[in-house]
């Protein structure tokens, strides 16, 4: 079957002009149908920069970014987010979904693998693409060589991004209180970590120690020698002597010793698993699948693994991992934790409401915030409607609408807990008593701190006393909101 080539009037990114299949006649093309959220998409694309290491010029991958939801699918945000995820092929944004339908796709990711000769050789949905399709695309492109028909020259595409202003920050995840007067933030761009003290009273800290940085990878030792890949929840110890952290690009869980200066991993092989949705065993030697954040309540570490769509816990005292919470099915469904079904997890917190202990967690893929009560071990949603109904409005349980939120913050300060509604550029905050859902603070996508403040997909939040932080990812910043009179800062760094 011959492929449907790309309509003429789409915008593209990473190609100084539009791309037409005819123009890729000789070489093997593979096109990615994603949306930039998906767990699942992001765990592909490490296959796919293999593919094109692999093959060279016979091989072209073009994204094919079919929003899911509506933030996705505004071009300012598809092109920061090529640029925060690492692409470099070029990218075609099929927002009204005519390349999808054209090609009769069905779910995120889904690759189809075109010929030389432009016919449809395989079309493929899930995860497992490098050893799904290489063996084909090999036998492509050996039969074209043969033939004659391989086209060997590189694709100029002579793609132009706009540089970005020089920051100490690229792409911050998360943020979390240390000790008494530390901040630590996860630098995800620049795969480390960043411990600051706080400036009583001002929106300053100076950072006490960078941990990783540079090239992403996956090394354990001094600070120094230690590396992170696209880290992002943390969790203090209460004395403050080790931070846990979410290596969400290594699938493992790291233990930092603040008094050793050093990093040790306590769960995950450095690899995703290839079980799904994964199995229980000691933590080292147990593969976990984009763990995204962290919580720890006593000896419990209790992680949002966003790529199983499920809760996980580390028991400290032995290093054993397991699931916890969900099925690892994709749905917004409550009741018990070992019935319930989550939709990729990437925010905790723990508080006790009026006497009772429970897990708060942002739920991305079902833009909801759900919580585990923890003495009834079950799964209750605050806000949320179900997998595709995502929105911007505010008031009771029933017709609140949150976009892809990343963040929950518990505050004693008010009881309050505050969402990073993240595709709504807001903060906002949910009465767990009642489950009615209010905007903050946020006027829509921006950089502009005092009381109307903008924000550009914030991440991450934390509490201490009257003030959250927020990580603002696309921002390159934190911001610090004061509670109280609902004024924002942008967190100015110092070096020691």
């Amino acid at each position: 079957m011959k492929a449907p080539d790309f309509p003429k009037d789409m915008e593209w990114i990473n190609s100084h002009a539009p791309l037409r299949l005819e123009q890729l006649r000789g070489k093997v093309v593979l096109l990615d149908f994603w949306t930039y959220g998906c767990i699942n998409c992001m765990h592909i694309i490490p296959d796919l920069h293999a593919l094109e290491r692999k093959f060279g010029s016979a091989l072209v991958v073009v994204g094919v970014h079919s929003a899911k939801f509506k933030a996705e699918g505004e071009s300012v945000n598809l092109r920061t987010v090529v640029r925060r995820l690492g692409i470099t092929h070029p990218v075609l944004n099929d927002k009204d979904y005519q390349v999808w339908q054209s090609y009769g796709v069905r779910a995120w990711p889904t690759v189809v693998c075109i010929g030389p000769d432009g016919n449809i050789r395989a079309v493929r949905s899930g995860e497992g693409v490098f050893n799904g399709f290489a063996p084909l695309i090999q036998e492509l492109v050996d039969k074209a060589t043969e033939d004659g028909s391989l086209d060997p020259k590189p694709l100029d595409l002579r793609s132009y991004m706009p540089m970005e202003e020089p920051s100490t920050l690229h792409f911050p995840g998360k943020v979390e209180p240390v000790g008494e007067q530390g901040l630590v933030i996860s630098d995800t761009g620049n795969h480390r970590l960043v411990l600051t003290e706080l400036y009583e009273g001002k929106p300053m800290a100076r950072m006490r120690e960078v941990i990783g940085g540079g090239e992403g990878g996956f090394a354990n030792g001094p600070f120094e020698q230690a590396r992170f890949f696209s880290p992002q929840g943390c969790a203090a110890t209460p004395d403050g002597r080790y931070l846990y952290v979410a290596d969400t690009g290594n699938h493992s869980i790291r233990r930092i010793d603040l008094q050793e200066k050093s990093v040790e991993t306590v769960a995950g092989t450095g690899s995703q698993s290839t079980v799904y949705p994964g199995v229980a065993g000691f933590g080292p030697e147990t593969a976990l699948s984009s763990p995204w954040d962290v919580c720890l309540v006593g000896d419990t570490l209790y992680i949002a693994m966003a790529g199983s769509h499920q809760i996980w816990t580390l028991d400290l005292r032995t290093n054993h991992v397991s699931p916890w919470a969900g099925t690892g099915g994709e749905a917004l469904v409550d009741g018990p934790l070992q019935q319930s079904l989550l939709a990729q997890p990437s925010g905790l917190s723990h508080a006790e409401v009026l006497g009772r202990p429970y897990l708060f967690f942002a739920d991305a893929e079902a833009s909801a915030v759900r919580l585990v009560d923890l003495e009834a071990g079950e799964v209750r949603t605050l806000v949320g409607q179900g997998l595709f109904e995502f929105g911007d409005a505010d008031g009771p349980m029933e017709t609140a609408l949150l976009q892809h939120p990343l963040g929950v913050a518990f505050s004693f300060f008010d009881n309050l807990l505050y969402v990073a509604d993240t595709y709504n550029n807001k903060i906002k905050q949910v009465d767990p008593n009642s489950g009615v859902c209010m905007g903050f603070s946020g006027k829509g996508r921006g950089h502009i701190d005092g009381r109307h403040a903008r924000y550009f997909e914030p991440g991450g939040l934390c509490v201490r006393g009257n003030t959250l932080y927020i990580a603002d990812t696309n921002n390159h910043a934190v911001r610090v909101l004061d509670l109280g009179t609902g004024i924002v800062d942008t967190l100015q760094l110092a070096r020691s």
